[in-house]
């Protein structure tokens, strides 16, 4: 565990928390600066049985007192040795992910719920502008194009 983590939180910590950001890491990252978790990882389910919002989670507590809750959302099928853009919840945003940030690598992705959401549309928009282009390389009509393009933003 990193040395600015004072341990687990409980129940009552986690409640009121929010989304405030995103890590982009392993479960192997977090678990060597957080500990274990709380709950999870329970990735795998039995035939019949209903996945919970979350698989896997650990609510910190860090020696400054803040608190920082650390989830994946929406049952992602992964392992432990994938990245994925692991979900960070908070009370005070900045001093949660600044938290975050101090006990994780310095090469760890941690970005802020609104940068997060312009970098995917920025990719996005990369990845639709180079589509279309090679739709016209391909040869395609101009209206074939256009359906594609229409058929992208919706």
């Amino acid at each position: 565990m990193h040395s600015s983590v004072a341990g687990t939180g409980t129940d009552d910590d986690f409640n009121g928390t929010s989304l405030v950001g995103y890590v982009t890491t392993t479960y192997a990252v977090l678990e060597a600066a957080f500990g274990t978790p709380v709950s999870g990882p329970r990735w795998v389910l039995r035939r019949g049985t209903r996945p919970d919002k979350t698989s896997c989670k650990w609510i910190v507590r860090f020696k400054d007192g803040t608190v920082a809750t650390i989830y994946d959302y929406g049952y992602p099928k992964r392992t432990t040795k994938d990245r994925y853009a692991w979900h960070i919840g908070g009370k005070n945003p900045d001093a949660c992910l600044d938290a975050v940030r101090a006990a994780l690598p310095s090469d760890i992705i941690i970005e802020d719920y609104n940068a997060h959401f312009q970098r995917i549309k920025e990719e996005w928009e990369a990845r639709k502008a180079w589509a279309l282009e090679e739709m016209k390389k391909a040869g395609l009509s101009e209206k074939q194009i256009q359906k594609e393009a229409k058929r992208m933003r919706g």
